[in-house]
């Protein structure tokens, strides 16, 4: 943003030193070849007096020149200082902003932490907090479930091949599936973020390259040659009797706009802030483990409680899959020929029968 208000001040820098400098290059020698223009022709003028012998006359001519480039140059000031007026106020309140939003972004990003360990620790010790993210399996849970197989109860380890992709066995780097959501969800406003910050990058590239086209534009601008000339009639019939000319350059090479285009402070820091937000990102389901294992060792019961319960739960579940697979078995069965049509059943047995007789 910065960026771009510095291309529009120089923008507008660069024109009003272009309409201050073509107001003294058009007025002044114009008008001083007109004054020539007159002195010339008062000298061709010849007085005509009777009195010649007796009085000497002495004739003179005063050409006074007025130009408005003093109230053009007033106008030009005050407009420009209106002008530059809205762009710095804009640029004060956008870094008062920025350093204002940096300041509360460290304020809020440290509150957002204390939050998060409260309302964590919140969940892992409320009374029912063994449901709370139970879905890895940790050290002390592999050990218990050792215990249990040589008591000879039933245990759950290996995990099958639908528990795998639910619970994660720490350390792992594989994302459980409510971790992938969350990932999703935390990316949204990166990318969000993303957007605008190359909106505003476009949006001053593309005033750098305009700014830069014209001004080479500008500077490859031939000049432009006035001429002044007095005609004189006489019987119908005009003559040039005075003929001069003088250059004017369309855009003052003092004036050429310089926009600048500032890519390694807008890229690199932007680049840098990703590479850690997806970093962050990517590590949260190994942050997630690392608070569960840093909470089992300062709450050594809760864990129990916790291992405990994902047993039963893991074993609870497969009970009710190995009675869902009895109940379908006998619907195998009615997808079989043989029960809709039991006529064709008592033919294949007859005919079996009898090929059983006809041998020896």
């Amino acid at each position: 943003m910065e960026n771009i208000f510095h291309n529009f001040k120089g923008l507008l820098d660069s024109m009003t030193c272009n309409l201050r400098a073509k107001s003294f290059s058009i007025h002044f020698p114009l008008l001083e070849k007109y004054i020539k223009a007159l002195q010339w022709i008062y000298g061709l003028a010849t007085h005509q007096s009777l009195l010649d012998d007796l009085v000497s006359w002495k004739q003179t001519l005063e050409v006074s020149l007025l130009s408005p480039s003093q109230a053009l140059k007033a106008q030009l000031n005050d407009t420009k200082g209106k002008v530059l007026g809205v762009l710095y106020q804009t640029v004060t309140a956008t870094k008062a902003l920025s350093s204002l939003g940096q300041q509360l972004l460290a304020l809020t990003g440290l509150l957002l932490v204390l939050l998060g360990t409260g309302l964590f620790l919140k969940r892992y010790l409320d009374p029912c907090g063994w449901k709370f993210e139970n879905v890895y399996i940790t050290r002390q849970f592999v050990q218990f479930d050792e215990r249990e197989r040589h008591r000879q109860r039933p245990c759950v380890l290996p995990l099958n091949k639908k528990e795998r992709k639910k619970y994660v066995v720490i350390p792992s780097f594989w994302m459980s599936p409510k971790e992938r959501k969350n990932l999703g969800l935390f990316f949204l406003p990166i990318l969000t973020h993303l957007y605008f910050w190359v909106l505003f990058v476009a949006i001053d590239f593309l005033l750098y390259r305009l700014i830069f086209s014209v001004s080479k534009h500008f500077q490859s601008l031939p000049a432009l040659e006035v001429h002044l000339k007095l005609h004189k009639e006489e019987q119908g019939a005009q003559n040039i009797i005075h003929d001069s000319s003088f250059n004017i350059s369309l855009f003052e090479p003092d004036c050429i706009p310089k926009p600048r285009f500032l890519l390694s402070k807008t890229w690199i820091p932007l680049s840098i802030i990703l590479v850690i937000l997806v970093i962050l990102g990517l590590l949260s389901s190994f942050l997630m483990q690392l608070k569960m294992l840093v909470s089992a060792s300062f709450y050594p019961s809760v864990q129990r409680k916790r291992i405990q319960y994902l047993h039963a739960k893991l074993l609870k579940k497969r009970s009710q899959q190995s009675v869902g697979e009895v109940k379908r078995e006998p619907s195998l069965y009615f997808t079989k020929i043989h029960f809709w049509l039991p006529v064709l059943k008592t033919i294949r047995k007859k005919q079996m029968d009898t090929t059983n007789e006809g041998q020896p």
